[in-house]
This record gives structure tokens, C-alpha cells and sequence, in this order.
């Protein structure tokens, strides 16, 4: 699966990516909504987009917005990454295509 990774802290960037390409997903790293947007409509075949919401330029709720509203991305599942809290993340949404997880995100490695 090809998944966008789009997360300005470059440690959580870097769990993402980890935890994704050990079970073989191709991650692209981009570091605000704004680089984001424009790397999803140069590759609208994207499978996933993974973005966090509190980024410079242009945050994840202007990301996920964009999206909804262009024809070749409002397909793409969303899963949004944030430490805020459920009312808020949902009150900003588009009621469909995305899902969240909150941070700290807790990777369970099994031995």
C-alpha cells in the first residue's frame, strides 16, 4: 500500500514510517498540509493518507477539507493522528472517509 505520511515532527514522521514498511507499505514523508495536498495531486493513486492536524502552513483539517472537495482525492481514507481531543477533531471534519487515533500512539511489537 502506498500511504503519504503527512506529519511535521519528524520523530512521530519516523514512527509511522517504521511501523508501516515492516509490513511492506511504500510511505512518502511530507511536512505540512500544503506539501501534502500538492503531492497527493500529483499522485492521486494513493491508498491512504496519514496526517496529523496542528502543522505550519496548511493544518490537517484544511487537508482533509481539500481532499473532500477534489474528485480525483475524496476517495483516498484518511486516518488522522492528534493529540486533541475527540470533540474537537470531529466538530472540524467532513462527517466521512476518515478515521482517528490519538498520540501518543502506542506500537505493540509481538516477539
Amino acid at each position: 500500500m502506498n500511504v503519504p505520511l503527512v506529519e511535521d515532527n519528524p520523530i512521530s514522521s519516523k514512527v509511522y514510517r517504521c511501523s508501516l514498511d515492516k509490513y511492506g507499505h511504500e510511505t512518502y514523508s511530507v511536512k505540512d498540509g500544503e506539501q501534502g495536498l500538492e503531492y497527493l495531486d500529483a499522485h492521486p493513486e494513493m491508498q491512504l493518507v496519514i496526517t496529523d492536524i496542528l502543522m505550519p502552513k496548511r493544518d490537517g483539517f484544511e487537508l482533509v477539507r481539500r481532499m473532500k472537495n477534489r474528485l480525483a482525492l475524496n476517495d483516498i481514507p484518511i486516518l488522522v493522528c492528534t493529540s486533541q481531543s475527540p470533540a474537537s477533531v470531529q466538530s472540524r471534519l467532513p462527517m466521512d472517509g476518515w478515521k482517528y487515533v490519538f498520540k501518543p500512539i502506542k506500537y505493540e511489537v509481538h516477539l
